[in-house]
């Protein structure tokens, strides 16, 4: 079974870094670590697990960086190379060939161990164990030399972690589950408090408008409907017009994101500084200067939210004490308790299968490649916003997998 794999070759990352220096985003994919293998044989590990066949799956900004040598060295040990990559995936099933979607957080529960106090709570986000079990180290599937990504033909998944999707959604709208579960698990970060402001309405700034982005923007929307105003700093012109159609009510660019948040939240300037801003401020981003950007244009005493996995950064933390802002991570998804859901707690990607399914969220898988293919996806990726496009997947022929699933059982 054929799969794309990425080696933590030293060579090839030292490159890569070299690279991104000289020429920034996209360089040239021969110096980056990636590679088109055949999967050994699997063995699942024991028998709530079950082989699954991948037919979509994303590649994701998390995995840009991990290809291009931009994420943290500190999250080393919480990988183990080498690794099939692919956390964003749509697969059947092999024991009663359903399609559905891959919950890929590693906890106590997929991992076979004993329960930590996080997983007793459902909270898997944050599970204390994932280093300790038989399989390998990984952050999630897709990130452990053990358990394949869905960048491939075949691989295995624990049943509780595998979510049946309804019959009559689209492939499309599927792989957009995975994404919009972190954007919703994120925006469910939101303390209430912090939305007590001078205005009408509480202002919402969401930085960045690639995959996730635009996912934050839509479940904004999707979980607080008109209670919010939601303004989105968009780079290219056919994010602002996507995230327009997602839900925005104001749109801003690189060059007039502050005066945005100043006329909306009637703040006056000091230098770089806002008197006021926004209440709160989503960064899907990570970088140095989008985090800038957020502790800049956030009021005192608001919410900065970092969703997703962040690069490399020196950052000026004094604006953080000074107007005592909360900054607040999140990672992944697990069960949410958020007082707006106004319910019994929910599994984030219950919430993320309606939402996706309600707000067609499958118009914005803009290209799809074969494996084969797996350098140009990689550089239309990492070139996305630029190329008008949003989210970029790899995609298996279903009717030919289904075929070897079948030989499979017989």
């Amino acid at each position: 079974m054929k799969a794309v794999q990425i080696d933590k070759n030293y060579t090839k990352f030292a490159t890569a870094v070299v690279a991104n220096k000289i020429k920034g985003h996209g360089n040239s994919l021969s110096s980056l670590p990636l590679s088109l293998v055949d999967l050994p044989e699997l063995k699942l590990p024991d028998d709530s697990w079950t082989f699954i066949y991948p037919i979509m799956s994303g590649i994701c900004g998390s995995d840009l960086k991990t290809i291009e040598a931009k994420s943290s060295r500190q999250l080393e040990h919480s990988v183990t190379f080498p690794f099939v990559m692919g956390h964003e995936t749509v697969a059947i099933r092999a024991d009663n060939l359903k399609m559905v979607v891959i919950e890929s957080v590693l906890s106590c529960g997929s991992l076979g161990i004993e329960y930590c106090n996080f997983c007793q709570n459902s909270n898997i986000d944050l599970c204390q164990h994932q280093m300790y079990s038989d399989i390998a180290p990984g952050l999630q599937i897709g990130y452990t030399k053990d358990i394949p990504g869905g960048w491939s033909e075949f691989s295995m998944a624990q049943t509780d972690h595998l979510i049946e999707v309804p019959d009559d959604i689209q492939e499309e709208d599927a792989v957009m589950v995975e994404p919009m579960a972190c954007a919703i698990h994120g925006v469910l970060k939101i303390d209430p408090t912090a939305l007590k402001t001078f205005n009408s309405k509480p202002l919402v700034s969401v930085i960045g408008a690639g995959t996730l982005g635009l996912c934050v923007t839509a479940a904004l929307k999707y979980l607080y409907k008109d209670k919010i105003t939601v303004l989105t700093l968009a780079k290219h012109p056919y994010q602002q017009s996507l995230a327009k159609s997602l839900g925005a009510d104001n749109l801003a660019d690189l060059n007039n994101y502050l005066n945005k948040v100043r006329s909306l939240s009637g703040s006056l300037m000091t230098g770089p500084t806002l008197t006021y801003g926004s209440d709160i401020v989503i960064d899907c981003i990570g970088s140095k200067d989008s985090i800038h950007q957020a502790i800049f244009s956030t009021k005192p005493g608001g919410q900065i939210i970092l969703v997703g996995m962040p690069s490399k950064t020196l950052l000026d933390l004094s604006l953080l004490w000074q107007r005592q802002i909360t900054i607040t991570g999140a990672y992944t998804y697990g069960t949410e308790t958020a007082s707006i859901l106004k319910a019994k707690p929910k599994r984030t990607f219950d919430l993320a299968v309606d939402a996706v399914t309600k707000l067609k969220l499958g118009r914005l898988v803009s290209a799809k490649y074969s494996l084969e293919n797996y350098k140009v996806a990689v550089e239309h990726a990492m070139n996305a916003g630029s190329r008008d496009s949003t989210k970029i997947v790899f995609k298996n022929n279903k009717e030919v997998l289904m075929k070897k699933l079948q030989r499979r059982v017989q």
